[in-house]
């Protein structure tokens, strides 16, 4: 019987145990969308996109250990590849304690119709761990009404999976050119194009105000310019009756004679 008493125990501690991990596990665990899903209108055959943020967080500010998150889409009641074509991309991410992960949602509607699609995030037990865990997780729902029209700006693929980022700091389109800086007034420059106030500081660079210059100024100029001529001229002068060299020994002997 103590023996018994003490088996029971033992599986009560663990179970208290394996509990409490999986509500810090529930804790940490939740998920928000970019976009009103509550009445979205989409077009049977078109694709749309929606934008999931799962958060591996807490909201009392507790440690949350770095987990992977799988996301997964359902339609209760039906067979859900017989309502919509669906892409989830990432299916499987990992994220950090206190940090975020965005993934991206595309359906294609294939009947005409009001569905509730369901995606739910659930927390994955880590690589190579064996045995059964219990997982928690959370969702969020997307209604919509599928018919032969729909709201165009489900159909655009979400910024945050198509932006590239510049060497700059500045972020544009994949495919779109990288400004070379940015302006005063928020404008973008390209290749060598000069901003208003880069051409401004040039030519305040090479202007000359005449009217600064007094008689003083124009002397010092007068002066330097005339030293100039006469270090050119000298050097035309000096090259231009350079002996020629003697090259016979009658032309070396009649030189030599006169010293």
């Amino acid at each position: 019987m103590q023996k018994d008493k003490i088996i029971r125990t033992t599986m009560v501690i663990f179970l208290a145990i394996a509990l409490i991990t999986n509500v810090q596990g529930l804790v940490c665990v939740t998920i928000s969308n970019d976009n009103t899903w509550n009445d979205a209108k989409l077009k049977i055959g078109e694709e749309a996109f929606f934008s999931l943020v799962i958060y591996n967080s807490s909201a009392e500010g507790k440690y949350c250990e770095p987990a992977r998150y799988g996301i997964d889409l359902s339609i209760e009641g039906e067979n859900i590849d017989d309502i919509i074509s669906w892409e989830i991309d990432p299916e499987i991410t990992e994220i950090k304690s206190g940090g975020y992960a965005r993934a991206l949602i595309k359906i294609t509607p294939k009947v005409e119709g009001y569905y509730e699609i369901k995606a739910t995030t659930t927390l994955l037990p880590k690589e190579g761990s064996g045995g059964t865990k219990l997982l928690y997780g959370a969702s969020a729902t997307i209604k919509a009404h599928f018919s032969t029209t729909g709201e165009e700006k489900y159909n655009e693929i979400p910024f945050w999976k198509i932006r590239k980022d510049c060497p700059n700091g500045i972020v544009v389109k994949q495919g779109e050119e990288c400004p070379s800086r940015v302006c005063e007034d928020k404008t973008y420059r390209y290749g060598n194009d000069l901003c208003p106030e880069d051409k401004e500081q040039a030519t305040g660079i090479f202007a000359l105000n005449i009217g600064d210059i007094n008689l003083g100024d124009n002397l010092l100029l007068g002066i330097s310019a005339l030293i100039l001529a006469i270090g050119i001229g000298g050097g035309i002068v000096y090259f231009g009756f350079v002996k020629k060299p003697k090259t016979t020994e009658a032309e070396i002997y009649e030189e030599q004679r006169y010293y």
